[in-house]
């Protein structure tokens, strides 16, 4: 699987009238600069990122995926178009392309995910989406990142109004997914 970064002056511009920001020109050129550290990051280490998210949820992508980064959004990132809010601290970038290309790879097996719904019936579809995208994400982090850092991602996030409720539950079984080989759709059956 390749990511693929890119640029699009129409959607950065759209981005940025919906988060009531103005839109220049200069950001285009800022963007392409920012686009270029991010290539030749994911170049040098991009497949330790991907080969560690498949073999952390035992999923494989399909597909290359398109990343768009933009100046303006209202939230970090989405994952479909995958878009991402620039960030000169590339690993923010990074963790944040993490969690969405979690996203991204459940997508591209979602038809495995059916047992979401059997398991949890009465959670919220943030809850049913957002805690296996963590349990995965944070063996993730742990292996690229180690377990301090790791920590102090997880602290961030709890900031964030959607996760604070699901990374309790994400942490509790954590302890058994942390080294439990069958990859996160038989984990999830087995909760």
């Amino acid at each position: 699987m390749k990511l693929n970064f890119t640029y699009s002056e129409v959607y950065d511009e759209i981005l940025s009238a919906m988060s009531e920001e103005s839109y220049n020109e200069n950001q285009a050129l800022e963007l392409k600069q920012e686009i270029q550290k991010l290539n030749d990051f994911w170049n040098k280490k991009g497949s330790k990122f991907i080969s560690t998210i498949e073999n952390s949820s035992k999923l494989k992508f399909s597909k290359d995926i398109d990343c768009y980064i933009v100046k303006n959004l209202p939230y970090i990132a989405f994952s479909n178009p995958l878009t991402v809010k620039a960030d000169k601290n590339i690993n923010r970038t990074n963790i944040t392309l993490v969690h969405e290309l979690i996203h991204d790879l459940f997508v591209q097996n979602q038809e495995q995910f059916w047992i979401l719904e059997e398991k949890f019936p009465n959670e919220s579809h943030d809850f049913k989406v957002h805690l296996p995208v963590l349990l995965v994400q944070r063996r993730v982090l742990e292996a690229l990142y180690g377990k301090k850092y790791t920590e102090k991602v997880i602290k961030n996030e709890m900031k964030i109004e959607d996760l604070n409720l699901v990374w309790p539950i994400a942490n509790n079984h954590y302890k058994k997914f942390k080294t439990y080989k069958k990859g996160i759709i038989n984990f999830i059956k087995e909760i």
